[in-house]
C-alpha cells in the first residue's frame, strides 16, 4: 500500500522501534536492567544516567526497545505424500503371507504417467487429439492428457502424450488404440511409440478406425507389474522425463 494512502493510527508506544522514555527519580547515573514495566511485555531497559535536577531533586532517566513487529515468516516447508494403504486382491480381500502378516505399501502421489506416447511426422502435435486409446479393464480409471515439450531433446524425440491408469488394484488388461476414421494424413503419422512403465514396445502402425492391442499391462497381487511380460517399474517413466 503507498505511504499516503496508511495511516498509523495505533498509539505512540505501541508502534515499531518507538523509544518511550521513563523518568525515575534518585537513581543516580548508574545504568540499570529490568524485564519491563507495567506498559508492556518483551524487551528490556537500556542505560540511565544522571543529568542535573528538578526542584533540587536528582533525576536520571533510562530508555526501553519495544519493536512490535512481527518476526519474519518462516519458510513452510513443502508437503509431501506418503500415504500407507493395505494390498488388496483383484476381488477385494486383503492379502497376507501365511505367517499371517498383512501386505502392505505406501502410495506415492508423484509416481508419474503411466504411459509416454510418441508420435512420428507430426513435430507440431496438431494430430495428437485425434489418436484415441482405451484400455480393456471398464473399473480402472484411465485418461490420455497432451504433451508441450520441455526442451529440443523432447522435441526431437515426438512425445506428445501421457497416458494414466490407476494401479492400486491389481489386474491384467490391455491398452488399445487407433486413429480417429477419416484422419488424413493417415500415412505420415500412422507410427507411434509407447513407453509403459519404463518398458519402451517401440514404434507401432495404429490403423484408421479399427482398434489394435498395443500392450498387455498384468499389475501382480504382491505389486509387480509386467509389460508384455517385461517387467516394468511403477516409476520408470520418470528417467525420460527426466532427459
Amino acid at each position: 500500500m503507498a505511504d499516503e494512502y496508511y495511516k498509523d493510527e495505533r498509539p505512540q508506544e505501541q508502534k515499531p522501534g518507538s523509544w518511550p522514555y521513563k523518568w525515575s527519580k534518585n537513581r543516580g547515573s548508574g545504568g540499570s536492567s529490568g524485564d519491563g514495566d507495567d506498559s508492556g511485555g518483551g524487551g528490556g531497559w537500556g542505560v540511565g544516567w544522571g543529568g542535573g535536577s528538578i526542584d533540587g531533586t536528582p533525576w536520571s532517566w533510562s530508555y526501553r526497545w519495544q519493536d512490535h513487529r512481527k518476526p519474519p515468516k518462516e519458510e513452510e516447508e513443502e508437503e509431501t505424500f506418503d500415504i500407507p494403504y493395505l494390498k488388496i486382491s483383484a476381488h477385494g480381500t486383503l492379502l497376507g503371507s501365511s505367517k499371517n502378516y498383512l501386505y502392505h505399501g505406501k502410495l506415492s502421489c508423484s509416481i508419474g504417467p503411466a504411459i509416454l506416447i510418441y508420435t512420428s511426422g507430426d513435430p507440431k502435435r496438431e494430430h495428437t487429439i485425434c489418436a484415441l486409446f482405451r484400455i480393456t479393464d471398464p473399473f480402472r480409471q484411465f485418461s490420455v492428457s497432451s504433451y508441450s515439450p520441455k526442451n529440443e531433446s523432447e522435441q526431437a524425440s515426438g512425445l506428445a502424450a501421457l497416458g494414466h491408469f490407476s494401479w492400486s488394484r491389481p489386474g491384467k488388461f490391455k491398452l488399445q488404440g487407433k486413429w480417429q476414421a477419416g484422419h488424413y494424413n493417415h500415412a505420415n503419422i500412422k507410427n507411434m511409440k509407447f513407453i509403459i512403465y519404463g518398458v519402451d514396445i517401440g514404434w507401432r502402425t495404429v490403423p484408421l478406425g479399427n482398434w489394435i492391442d498395443i500392450a498387455t499391462i498384468d499389475i501382480t497381487e504382491n505389486y509387480s507389474v509386467f509389460v508384455n511380460s517385461i517387467k516394468g517399474k511403477f516409476d520408470g517413466n520418470a528417467s525420460y522425463l527426466e532427459t
